[in-house]
């Protein structure tokens, strides 16, 4: 009698072990910044909003007390010195005031101001920041440049650490970037990657997985669209835990019918409704002006599916291969199993952890 190969229970194993670390440690791995550069003559105001809980927590705590001790307020602010330079036309820009200050309807962030004088107005601005030993080695910055009625916008991170913005010419596209961001957006989720792994666990026909793929983006891609553009409020309250139950009920219909259901597209679909307003968070809270809302929104939305497509092309055949009958047909129950349990640590922390 032929027997099971026993190797795909190291890779479900290792798997498994991965996906409950990460659940642990939060559904988003990647730590953004949002940096907001104004220029008023020759002076330039750069402002960082963070959230506290996904910095080191000795940063964060440095934050704290600097909005009300002095002491630590002068250490930060020579630190906010250390990691930002700012160049008008090749000479360095003067830092001057530094301000630290809470958000009125969020206690968990923090927004870090400095202000730089420079000779003259500048027709070409550099910015250089290196957060990395203060805010994380995986933290990055999207920092938007504000010249009257239009924004430009760049990523920084440890591997790209400045950028030149050119104040003489026209504002270049910024769909790379922006692209670069849906692509680290998804790809950084774990949360809506082990709600795409429970959706295409189960099918066993390309066309399936076509139906169920187009479904999802289809749909986060009306909600995500709509919510940029301020045409449906999007209450992180609501949405977050909503996604944390859509990755439950996903992974408790593949346990309770142990096979693809026959309108899984349609499930795809519906859900998908909610994972774009979740999408959607980390462009509005860039507060971009609606000259730059469409390019943004054009380009993040082909990055979340660039990123999407490349997680389906490299998981799914893995999957399909290791469920086959002479292998292991009984992973997808498996993988559901961490794919429920992750879910349900996800609803909690966001129902009364948040």
């Amino acid at each position: 009698m032929r027997g099971v190969n026993p190797r795909p229970g190291r890779f479900v194993a290792l798997l498994a072990t991965l996906l409950l670390l990460s659940a642990g440690a939060g559904a988003h791995i990647t730590i953004t910044g949002l940096a907001r550069i104004t220029l008023e003559e020759a002076r330039v105001t750069y402002s960082l909003d963070v959230v506290l809980s996904q910095i080191p927590a000795p940063s964060a705590a440095a934050i704290r007390a600097a909005t009300t001790t002095q002491g630590a307020a002068e250490e930060l602010a020579e630190r906010l010195r250390k990691a930002l330079v700012v160049q008008a036309d090749g000479t360095d820009c003067r830092s001057g005031r530094i301000r630290v200050q809470g958000s009125r309807s969020d206690q968990e962030r923090a927004t870090l101001q400095v202000e730089f004088s420079c000779a003259n107005p500048p027709r070409h601005l550099l910015l250089r920041e290196r957060w990395d030993s203060f805010l994380g080695e995986h933290y990055g910055t999207i920092a938007s440049l504000r010249t009257g009625s239009s924004s430009r916008e760049v990523m920084l991170n440890e591997e790209v650490s400045e950028a030149t913005f050119d104040l003489a010419g026209e504002a270049p596209s910024s769909w790379g970037d922006f692209i670069r961001l849906g692509t680290e957006h998804i790809l950084g989720g774990l949360d809506h990657l082990l709600f795409l792994l429970a959706l295409l666990a189960p099918a066993r026909r390309l066309l399936s997985v076509i139906k169920i793929a187009t479904g999802f983006t289809i749909a986060h891609s009306i909600t995500l669209s709509l919510a940029v553009l301020h045409l449906i409020p999007v209450p992180s309250s609501v949405v977050e835990p909503l996604i944390a139950a859509s990755i439950i009920a996903v992974a408790a219909e593949n346990l309770w019918l142990g096979r693809e259901p026959r309108w899984r597209w349609a499930i795809a679909f519906g859900f998908g409704l909610v994972h774009g307003m979740g999408f959607a968070g980390g462009l509005l809270e860039l507060e971009l002006p609606s000259a730059s809302l469409i390019p943004a929104l054009v380009g993040f939305n082909i990055g979340v599916e660039i990123g999407q497509l490349a997680v389906v092309i490299l998981v799914y055949p893995l999957v399909h291969w290791v469920t086959r009958p002479q292998r292991w047909p009984g992973l997808v129950k498996v993988l559901s199993c961490i794919v429920a349990i992750a879910g349900t640590w996800w609803l909690l922390e966001r129902l009364f952890l948040a």
